[in-house]
């Protein structure tokens, strides 16, 4: 059996990418259809506006995930120290 680091660092393991889960693809359906209504509404400049907006939330919304990811990473060293500790002290 491979070691975690061997697996994250043969690219086996994907922190960063989620299974779509039915609740996601529902949610993505409604961005979908809220999108082309607004296409069909909306003027050349506002759907430019639109996509950027958009844009820059994805960007935030990566952001933030790879901060939650860090931070808990940080979390689970420090609850692996503590386990190690406990056990050196037993």
């Amino acid at each position: 059996m491979k070691s975690v680091l061997d697996e994250l660092y043969d690219g086996e393991i994907r922190p960063c990418e989620l299974q779509n889960t039915m609740e996601m693809q529902e949610l993505i359906g409604i961005i979908a259809d809220c999108n082309e209504k607004l296409e069909e509404v909306l003027t050349g400049e506002q759907i430019a506006l639109l996509e950027q907006f958009v844009d820059v939330c994805t960007e935030l919304k990566m952001v933030e995930e790879r901060e939650v990811f860090k931070s808990a990473f940080r979390l689970g060293v420090r609850m692996g120290i503590e386990v190690i500790l406990v056990l050196e002290n037993k």
